[in-house]
């Protein structure tokens, strides 16, 4: 009858049901769990216990839902409460025996009992969590785990701490006194790492370089790991790796025997990072053989630093990688933690073209607002030395026309936003923008300059003029004259020009010329011909201004003498008054009253003045 499934046919329990479990009672009585199924509901289960003759039913008595007085009758029956006649219901099932253990052991005993007969960590663990005093749950914990170590159980070892809530610093005291050559690490390795990777995000990460704590799980996960995820989370996060340390196990393929050669790159720019010697990381970086664009993440690095002679120096080598954009480097040093004076300095230190880009963003962000005269006049030395640059022969960088018309249009800008030092500017504007510099000289009153400009660039003498035309006279007359000695200086090249200089002297647009100043550009081997036709025509012009300006100075003298006599005639109006004149509207005599003359010479008294003009009125 102690068989599982076996049929009870006794005469005291007859089809009770099925034998389901069974234990030994004191004085050799047997208590047997049978289910019985009498019921169409669900299946119960009852407790006989047989004697020597006879049979005691138990009913009622659920192991699920086991009762303080059902305990009482199992222990009268010889359920005692000690692990040795507790472990006679061993023939129970295991789903059924726990209640019945954990309500006739104490806690510590059924926690003794799981672990020595079951081997079932977890139900003990269970029942040591349930304990009120809680530092004798964690002594026996770790009591338990120190003995699972010594027979080499570290998996269940390291449930028990988990359970015991070990510290970082705990597991990793307890790791290093376990372990005491590197062969016995190797085999338990993942289990510690996990162990203390859960624990260190649990409770602060140790810190501490003195501690090597951080360093003992660097080392287990580079040994222990096929993946550097657990490794980099590590090294980001705030770590006592040091950077020798590190680097002899990412070094060493015994001590991280799965890393690739790529990753332990990336965990050594990361072990650098985190010990601050970013310029070592940045040189990894640049050399890498496995990132694809390695001025990327360098800039990526370099937006999070401070120290600027590291950036000025790894901006410099980005700067000269032949795949690099520097709108994105520029972008970088302007999102870098530097202070304006120090992005600047950097700038400065770099060459003309990324200056040239920083000045310019620089300058878009403050929504085009006017450069101050020094940085104006940096950014047209860079605008110029890169304009340079893009034309000589020795540049290969691609794009030349592009670069030529990006740099030449920021240089158009600058101009037009006006220039506080126009004399620094003028000698550097490109030719592409002749007609800026002519402007920019024009307002320096360099005229002979301006006109070397137009004539050089102007196609014809209409467009000159029209471009006169839109001076101040006074500007106008000193710009033509500069044309004219122009003209005349080049008449040996093509004579033709003296016909333009005679026609810009005749332009109806244009201001009045000094001719005898024009001469003097005039070339010793100009042509009699050519000069006496140029005289002819400017003494012609100069005598038609001197009659017309006769002619207006005659008019001006004859319209002064009308002025004059105008007011002549106005300064000696008088008015004659008699004692027998008399009002021109009431008639009578005006005598002494006060009166008012009419332009026709009559006069009135002054009430009846203003009596006529309201009645008009």
């Amino acid at each position: 009858y102690t068989s599982y499934g076996a049929r009870i046919e006794t005469p005291n329990a007859r089809g009770l049901g099925n034998v389901v479990g069974a234990a030994t009672c004191m004085g050799g009585s047997v208590a047997v769990l049978i289910e019985s199924r009498e019921t169409k509901q669900r299946p119960e289960l009852r407790v006989v216990v047989f004697g020597k003759s006879t049979a005691v039913d138990l009913p009622g008595i659920s192991l699920a839902h086991l009762g303080a007085s059902d305990t009482e009758v199992l222990r009268i029956h010889g359920l005692m409460y000690s692990s040795s006649c507790t472990a006679a219901i061993l023939w129970w099932p295991q789903d059924r025996r726990i209640g019945v253990i954990r309500q006739t052991l104490s806690l510590e005993a059924a926690a003794d009992f799981f672990l020595e007969s079951e081997h079932q960590v977890d139900a003990a663990l269970a029942l040591l969590l349930e304990l009120e005093d809680q530092s004798k749950s964690r002594a026996i914990m770790e009591g338990y785990a120190r003995e699972a170590l010594r027979n080499e159980k570290h998996e269940e070892a390291l449930t028990y701490l988990s359970g015991a809530d070990y510290s970082f610093l705990e597991l990793v005291g307890l790791f290093n006194e376990t372990f005491s050559d590197r062969t016995r690490q190797t085999a338990f390795a993942s289990l510690w790492a996990d162990a203390m990777v859960s624990a260190r995000g649990r409770g602060a990460a140790a810190v501490d370089p003195d501690d090597k704590a951080d360093e003992t799980l660097f080392g287990l996960l580079c040994m222990s790991d096929r993946r550097i995820e657990r490794v980099a989370e590590l090294l980001r996060a705030r770590n006592g790796v040091s950077i020798d340390f590190g680097e002899n196990a990412l070094t060493n393929p015994q001590l991280s025997p799965n890393f690739s050669a790529e990753s332990r790159e990336e965990c050594t720019i990361e072990l650098l990072r985190s010990n601050g010697e970013h310029d070592r990381a940045l040189s990894v970086i640049e050399q890498s053989l496995f990132i694809p664009k390695p001025w990327k993440q360098a800039l990526s690095y370099i937006e999070n630093l401070s120290d600027e002679l590291t950036i000025a120096k790894h901006l410099a080598l980005v700067t000269r990688t032949h795949d690099a954009d520097l709108a994105m480097v520029v972008r970088s040093l302007l999102n870098s933690q530097l202070t304006a004076a120090s992005k600047l300095a950097i700038a400065k230190k770099q060459d003309s073209e990324f200056t040239a880009l920083y000045i310019n963003e620089l300058w878009n962000q403050g929504e085009c607002v006017k450069l101050e005269r020094e940085m104006q006049n940096l950014f047209v030395g860079s605008l110029d030395t890169t304009l340079q640059s893009i034309d000589d022969s020795a540049n290969q960088k691609p794009e030349k026309d592009l670069r030529r018309e990006v740099y030449t249009n920021m240089f158009s800008s600058l101009l037009d936003s006006g220039l506080d030092d126009p004399e620094f500017a003028v000698e550097r504007i490109p030719d592409q923008l002749w007609d800026k510099r002519a402007r920019v000289l024009l307002g320096l009153r360099r005229y002979g300059e301006v006109a070397k400009v137009l004539v050089e660039h102007y196609a014809n003498e209409e467009m000159i003029l029209l471009f006169c035309a839109s001076l101040e006279p006074s500007e106008n007359s000193k710009l033509v004259t500069s044309l004219v000695e122009e003209y005349l200086s080049k008449c040996a090249d093509d004579p033709s020009n003296a016909l333009t200089a005679e026609n810009l002297l005749g332009g109806g647009l244009t201001g009045e010329a000094n001719v005898a100043e024009a001469l003097q550009g005039a070339p010793d081997s100009l042509q009699i011909g050519v000069l006496h036709r140029f005289l002819v025509t400017g003494m012609s012009i100069t005598n038609a201004r001197v009659e017309a300006a006769q002619s207006h100075a005659a008019l001006l003298k004859a319209e002064q003498l009308i002025v004059q006599n105008e007011l002549f005639r106005e300064r000696s109006a008088s008015i004659s008054l008699s004692p027998s004149s008399n009002c021109s509207i009431c008639d009578r005599r005006i005598g002494d009253s006060v009166f008012a003359s009419y332009n026709d010479g009559s006069k009135v008294h002054y009430a009846c003045y203003m009596n006529s003009t309201e009645t008009a009125t």
